[in-house]
């Protein structure tokens, strides 16, 4: 199966037999032991770590296992943990509670095994992370239209609100017309009542 994209691997040990066996599409970065800092995989700190599967093999020179694991549980542990070591029941049960995702034997049968389970991790991942970027550009679309709805009703209030005040002020000017049209026609009739009481007969 065609990785999507290239997995990144640290592997904290000896990592030629990984590289050996997963090296076709993903990427293999081997540290040792004394040089592996968990503190980089510090959630708190708001960084992505350089890699996407932590491989840490049991046994080797300066690896502690379970001091790495439970430091990384301690920080909310985000990235997957495989747990390479010779078969050890006690020691998987105790790495799969502490957080591990996965405990293999070192062995090429054992690595091949997990290249395809990885690539199809791979695929499973750009799919979600495709319906992931399908699900936001829909809640974008339904904001969008949210957004224009309420613009929409707030215009509309704005415009029902602009037609009351214009009928208001016709009213008002109606009412003035006809207070002005009974004052004219009262002057009339008071002018024409005066100039007949003070004429001169002929």
């Amino acid at each position: 199966m065609k990785a999507v994209y290239q997995l990144r691997i640290l592997y904290v040990g000896d990592a030629t037999l990984a590289r050996q066996c997963l090296g076709r599409s993903i990427e293999v970065v081997g540290v040792v032991g004394a040089t592996f800092d968990p503190l980089q995989m510090d959630d708190r700190s708001g960084v992505r770590p350089p890699f996407d599967v932590l491989f840490i093999e049991h046994g080797y020179p300066g690896v502690e296992t379970l001091a790495i694991l439970e430091s990384l549980a301690a920080r909310k542990l985000r990235v997957p943990v495989v747990i390479v070591a010779e078969w050890d029941e006690t020691l998987a049960v105790l790495a799969l509670r502490l957080g591990a995702a996965d405990y293999i034997v070192k062995s090429k049968a054992s690595f091949r095994a997990v290249y395809f389970r990885l690539n199809r991790l791979i695929a499973h991942s750009a799919l979600l992370k495709e319906q992931c970027g399908l699900r936001d550009a829909q809640a974008s679309t339904i904001d969008q239209a949210r957004a224009t709805r309420e613009d929409l009703e707030r215009r509309l209030a704005e415009a029902q609100t602009a037609l009351l005040n214009v009928g208001q002020l016709e009213q008002q000017l109606a009412d003035r017309n006809a207070a002005l049209q009974h004052v004219r026609q009262h002057t009339t009739v008071r002018t024409g009542v005066g100039t007949r009481r003070g004429s001169v007969p002929a």
